[in-house]
C-alpha cells in the first residue's frame, strides 16, 4: 500500500493572513490538480494550525476537507525547537517518520505544496518500486559544486519538493534519523556560511537538501534521479507527472481566483546563526 504525503505549515489560518493564504492556496489547487489526474490512492496531510483544517474555508468557499473526501488530514504540532531553528525545512522529515510509525505504507511520495499533477502520479509507484532506493530529482552537474565538495558529499544533490521514500529506507536509518538530519543540517548552515556567506538566506531551504543527501550517503542508500517525465522542479511545466514550480511561480500555476487578494509573497529569508 502507497501514499501521497502532504505536510503543511498554517500557524495563524486566517483570511488576512497572506503568508498562509499562499501555502493554503498552492496545497488546495495541489490537491484540486491531484484529482483531476485520476489518482484514487492514500493522501494524507500533516498539519500545524491554529484551528482545524476542516473550520477552514477560505473566501467562504474552498474547504480541504470537504471538498476532497478522500484526504486524511491529521492535525498535530511540530517541534517547537524545530520550528524555530529550521523554520519548515525539517517538517516533511518528521511528518514521514510519523506516518510510518502510525500508519504503514510501503512507499510514500513525499510533495511539497507548490506542486501540481499533469498525470496520475499511480504510475511513479510502479515504476519507481524498488523500496531499498531513496528516488528523487536531483540539482544537476555544476549546481552547488563548489559548496558539494566543502561537504564532502558525492552524489548531486537533491531537490526535496518531491521525493519517494519507503518503509524499509526509513527502518534502514533508524531511531536516530531525525536528531542525525538535524545535526547533518546545522553542520551545512554553519559550513557554508564560512565559505559562502552571501547565500546564508537561501540556504535555509538548500540546507535540508545537502542535509539529507549527505546522510542517505551516510547509510549507503543509493539515490536514483526520477525521469524528467516523471517528475521536474523550478518550471512551469505541464509535460511532467509532477511539477514542483516553486512559489516564486505562484501566479503563473494557480488560477487568479485563489491568489487575486495576495498582498505579498511568501518570505524565505531566514537567518540561523544570529
Amino acid at each position: 500500500m502507497n501514499c501521497i504525503l502532504y505536510s503543511a505549515y498554517l500557524p495563524h489560518l486566517t483570511d488576512e493572513n497572506h503568508h498562509n493564504q499562499q501555502v493554503f492556496s498552492q496545497l488546495y489547487y495541489s490537491l484540486e490538480t491531484l484529482y483531476n489526474s485520476g489518482y484514487g490512492g492514500n493522501v494524507v496531510i500533516y498539519y500545524d494550525s491554529d484551528i482545524t483544517l476542516s473550520d477552514f474555508t477560505y473566501k467562504n468557499q474552498y474547504n480541504i476537507v470537504k471538498d476532497f473526501d478522500f484526504v486524511l488530514p491529521i492535525k498535530f504540532k511540530y517541534d517547537n525547537f524545530l520550528k524555530t531553528t529550521t523554520k519548515g525545512a525539517y517538517h516533511k522529515w518528521q511528518t514521514a517518520t510519523l506516518l510510518n510509525k502510525n500508519i504503514f505504507f510501503e512507499q510514500v511520495l513525499c510533495v511539497d505544496n507548490d506542486t501540481i499533477f499533469n498525470r496520475d502520479p499511480t504510475v511513479l509507484f510502479e515504476k519507481y518500486n524498488n523500496k531499498d532506493i531513496f528516488y528523487g530529482k536531483q540539482y544537476g552537474p555544476g549546481e552547488y559544486d563548489s559548496i558539494k565538495s566543502n561537504l564532502e558529499i558525492n552524489n548531486y544533490i537533491l531537490n526535496t519538493g518531491q521525493f519517494i521514500l519507503s518503509n524499509a529506507i526509513l527502518n534502514k536509518l533508524g531511531d536516530n534519523f531525525l536528531p542525525n538530519l538535524l545535526k547533518e543540517y546545522i553542520d551545512v548552515l554553519r559550513i557554508t556560511n564560512k565559505i559562502q556567506p552571501e547565500a546564508e538566506n537561501h540556504m535555509y531551504w538548500l540546507g535540508e537538501e545537502f542535509a539529507i543527501t549527505k546522510l542517505l550517503e551516510k547509510n549507503n542508500i543509493p539515490i536514483i534521479s526520477m525521469d524528467w517525465f516523471d517528475a521536474n522542479y523550478g518550471a512551469v511545466d505541464r509535460d511532467t507527472t509532477v511539477c514542483h514550480y516553486y512559489s516564486g511561480n505562484t501566479k503563473k500555476i494557480l488560477p487568479e481566483k485563489y491568489w487575486s487578494n495576495f498582498t505579498q509573497q511568501y518570505d524565505s529569508s531566514y537567518n540561523f546563526l544570529n
